[in-house]
C-alpha cells in the first residue's frame, strides 16, 4: 500500500470532513499531491479513491469526492484533469453536492481557463437539475455560474443559447431567499453579457414569477435578508433589458390595480426603474391606462409613501417619453400622450382651493421636471390660468393656493435646469419661467408683505423668493440682494416665530453661495441691533439676533467678519461695573459657540493673534491697572478659558 493509499484510507474512515482525523488526512494528501510531479500525484490520488468512487453506498461515493481546494492550489498542469474528474461524475446525484463544492473552488483558480469554463458549463447544465438538490448545493450552482460569467463570458458566448437556457432551467422554481438574491443578480449579468433574444420569454418568466415579493423574514431572521433586499434585486433584473418590456408592462399595469398597498408600491417602483430602459415605444401603447392608474394614487392618496412613489413613476415615465424624436411638433407622440394628464390637472386647478388642486400641482411638478419639452408644454398651458386666478381674487387663501402650485413649478425648474451652486454652465438650457420672472417676483414679494394675519400666504412668499435665489441663471445679483433684504427685514422686524424661522432658513441657504450678499446687508443689520451695553434700550432683542449670527457664522467667510465684530462688541460691553457682566457674557459665549462648531484647523488657527490681543491682553491690562471692567468676572473668564482650549487643541503640533 502506497503512502497515498494510507492517507486516503485514513480520510475515508474518519468521521465527517471537519474532524481532526479528516483534516489531518486531507492535509497529508495535499502535501503529497503538491510535491514533485503533481500530475502524476493527482492521478495516483484518483486511483487511490477508485474503490470508494464506485462504491454502492452513496455516502461513501460523496465523501470520496474530496473538495478541499488546498489539495489543488499548486497543481497547474492537471487542472483540466480535475475539471473532467469532477464534471464526469456529475451524473451521480449522490455525489453532486460534494462535486459542486470542488468545482466552485476550481473555477476561481488562476490556471482555470476558457476551455474548462465551457466544459463546466456544459456538464453542469446537462447533468445537474439544480432544484432537486438542497439549498446549499443550489447556491453552489449560482456561485459557479456567477464566477464563469464574471471571468469567461467572452468564451461562453460561443455556447450563448445553451448557457442562457441552462441558467433559466437552473433558476426555475427557486424559493430560498439566499439563492434568489444570487439568481436575481445573475439575471442582470446574463442580460449584459449574452444575447438573450432567443430566450427572452423564458428568462422573463423565471424572473417575474416572483413579483411582487411577499417574503417575510422569520422571527429569528437567520438569513439577514429583508423583503426590500429581494425587491430591489428583482427590480434591477426586470429593468436590465428593454426586451422584457412587452411581457412586463401588461403585468405591471395589472398589479397596479391590486388592493394590496405593498403590491402597488412595488409595481410603481418597478415601472419607475424600468421606464428609462424600456423606452417610449414600450410605454406609449398603454400610456393612458398607465397615467390613469398613477394619478389615482395622487388624487386619492391614502398613504404618503404611495403618493410619492406614484409621482416618481410619473416623472420617470415622462422622461422616457421625452426621448422620442418627432419632426412634427403637432403630432409629437410624447406631447400627445402627456396632454390628457395635463388637461385633467388644468380642470382641477380652476378652483385652486379645492382638494384636488394641490395634488394636481404635484403631478405637474413631477411631469414638468422630467424633461425640457415637458416643462415647456406644461408651462405654456398652465401659467396663464394660474396668473389669471391670482389676479382675479382678493382672498388670501386663494392667493396662497395659487402660490402653492407656482412653488411646485419653481421646484421643478430647480430640479431640471439646475441650482446656482451647479458648476456646469449651459447657457442654452434655460427655464421657460424666465419669461415670467418679473411677474413671479411681484407675486411672491407682495405675499411676504401681506398685512393680514394669515401666515400661510407670507410663508409661501418667503419660500418662493428663496427658491428663486437658488435657481440657476434666473435672478441677477441685485435681485438676489433684494431677496436677502426681504428675508433680513422679516428676521429682524417680525414677531411671529414661524416667519422668522423661515426667513433664517432662507438666509442660511442663500449664504452657501452668496456670502457677500449676507455680509453686505444681513450681518450689518444684525450687528447694528446689538446694544453697546446692558443699559441700551435695545437690549431685550439682542439674544435672538445673537442666535441668528451664530447660525450664519457656520459659514467660514461669514464668521471671519462676524467673529472680529463680536470681539469688538465684547470689548466695549466689558467697560461696565463687574456686576454688570451678563450682556458681555452673552457676546463672548456666542463667539465660543461658533468656534466650537469649527472642525478645520485653518478655521480656528487664524484666531490665535486676535484672541490673544483682544481677550488675554484685556484680561492682563485690567488686572494690572484695576480699571473698571467686567472681563474678570468668573463666568466670563470661564468662557475665555474655553476659547483658549479650543484654539490650542487645533493648533499644529
Amino acid at each position: 500500500m502506497t503512502s497515498m493509499d494510507k492517507h486516503v484510507a485514513k480520510y475515508m474512515v474518519a468521521t465527517g470532513d471537519a474532524s481532526a482525523e479528516a483534516v489531518s488526512a486531507s492535509t497529508d494528501i495535499s502535501t503529497i499531491v503538491n510535491s514533485g510531479d503533481t500530475q502524476a500525484n493527482l492521478l495516483q490520488l484518483i486511483q487511490s479513491l477508485g474503490e470508494y468512487l464506485t462504491n454502492d453506498d452513496g455516502f461513501i461515493r460523496a465523501k470520496a469526492s474530496i473538495d478541499d481546494p488546498s489539495i489543488y492550489t499548486k497543481t497547474i498542469p492537471p487542472v483540466d484533469v480535475l475539471v473532467h474528474f469532477y464534471c464526469d461524475r456529475l451524473a451521480d446525484e449522490t455525489c453532486v453536492p460534494k462535486l459542486l463544492e470542488g468545482i466552485d473552488a476550481l473555477v476561481t483558480f488562476d490556471n482555470f481557463k476558457e476551455k474548462g469554463a465551457m466544459t463546466v458549463s456544459k456538464m453542469l447544465f446537462e447533468n445537474v437539475k439544480a432544484q432537486s438538490f438542497p439549498q446549499t448545493a443550489r447556491y453552489r450552482v449560482y456561485s459557479i455560474i456567477g464566477a464563469l460569467v464574471a471571468r469567461y463570458s467572452s468564451a461562453l458566448r460561443s455556447m450563448n443559447n445553451e448557457f442562457v437556457f441552462g441558467f433559466t432551467q437552473a433558476m426555475d422554481g427557486e424559493k430560498d431567499p439566499r439563492n434568489l438574491m444570487k439568481a436575481f443578480a445573475l439575471v442582470k449579468e446574463i442580460v449584459v453579457n449574452f444575447d438573450i433574444s432567443n430566450h427572452v420569454e423564458d428568462l422573463f418568466e423565471v424572473t417575474f414569477c416572483y413579483f411582487p415579493i411577499t417574503f417575510k423574514p422569520p422571527p429569528d431572521d437567520p438569513y439577514g435578508i429583508t423583503a426590500e433586499d429581494l425587491k430591489i434585486t428583482l427590480r434591477h433584473s426586470l429593468s436590465s433589458s428593454p426586451l422584457f418590456s412587452k411581457f412586463a408592462m401588461p403585468l405591471l399595469l395589472e398589479k397596479l390595480s391590486s388592493s394590496s398597498g405593498s403590491a402597488k408600491k412595488d409595481s410603481m417602483e418597478t415601472i419607475a426603474e424600468c421606464a428609462p430602459v424600456y423606452g417610449a415605444s414600450a410605454l406609449l401603447p398603454d400610456i393612458n391606462e398607465l397615467f390613469d392608474a398613477l394619478k389615482v394614487e395622487v388624487f386619492h392618496a391614502t398613504d404618503p409613501a404611495l403618493e410619492d412613489t406614484a409621482l416618481e413613476a410619473i416623472h420617470q415615465v415622462v422622461a422616457a417619453l421625452s426621448t422620442t424624436v418627432s419632426s412634427d411638433s403637432a403630432n409629437d407622440p410624447a406631447e400627445n400622450a402627456l396632454k390628457p394628464l395635463v388637461v385633467e390637472c388644468m380642470v382641477n386647478l380652476k378652483d385652486p382651493e379645492l382638494k384636488n388642486a394641490k395634488p394636481a400641482g404635484r403631478i405637474l411638478r413631477a411631469a414638468a421636471s422630467a424633461s425640457d419639452p415637458a416643462f415647456n408644454s406644461i408651462i405654456d398651458a398652465i401659467m396663464p390660468i394660474l396668473l389669471r386666478h391670482h389676479r382675479e381674487t382678493n382672498l388670501a387663501t386663494q392667493k396662497k393656493a395659487v402660490l402653492d402650485v407656482l412653488l411646485e413649478f419653481l421646484e421643478a425648474s430647480k430640479t431640471l435646469y439646475g441650482e446656482i451652486s451647479d458648476l456646469k454652465n449651459d447657457a442654452d438650457f434655460q427655464t421657460p419661467l424666465l419669461g415670467y420672472k418679473d411677474r413671479l417676483w411681484e407675486l411672491f414679494e407682495s405675499a411676504t408683505m401681506a398685512s393680514n394675519e394669515y401666515n400661510g400666504l407670507r410663508l409661501a412668499g418667503i419660500q418662493g423668493l428663496h427658491i428663486m435665489t437658488l435657481m440657476k441663471n434666473f435672478l441677477a445679483d441685485n435681485e438676489i440682494g433684494l431677496a436677502v433684504r426681504t428675508f433680513t427685514k422679516i428676521l429682524v422686524d417680525q414677531n411671529d416665530n414661524e416667519l422668522r424661522v423661515k426667513a433664517l432658513s432662507s438666509l442660511l441657504s442663500t449664504a452657501k453661495t452668496q456670502q457677500q450678499q449676507i455680509l453686505d446687508y444681513t450681518v450689518p443689520v444684525l450687528m447694528d441691533t446689538l446694544p453697546a451695553s446692558e443699559a441700551d434700550d435695545r437690549a431685550p432683542a439682542h439674544q435672538k439676533n445673537l442666535e441668528y449670527l451664530i447660525e450664519l457664522s457656520s459659514i467660514p467667510a461669514i464668521f471671519d467678519v462676524v467673529g472680529v465684530q463680536l470681539l469688538s462688541k465684547f470689548e466695549t460691553a466689558t467697560h461696565q461695573q463687574p456686576d454688570q457682566y451678563l450682556y458681555a457674557y452673552e457676546i463672548i459665549h456666542a463667539f465660543d459657540t461658533i468656534l466650537n462648531q469649527k472642525t478645520e484647523k485653518q478655521d480656528i488657527g487664524k484666531w490665535v493673534a486676535l484672541v490673544f490681543e483682544k481677550l488675554f491682553g484685556q484680561c492682563i491690562s485690567t488686572s494690572l491697572t484695576q480699571t473698571t471692567s467686567s472681563i474678570l468676572n468668573d463666568h466670563i473668564l470661564s468662557i475665555i478659558g474655553s476659547i483658549a482650549a479650543v484654539i490650542f487643541q487645533h493648533l499644529e503640533a
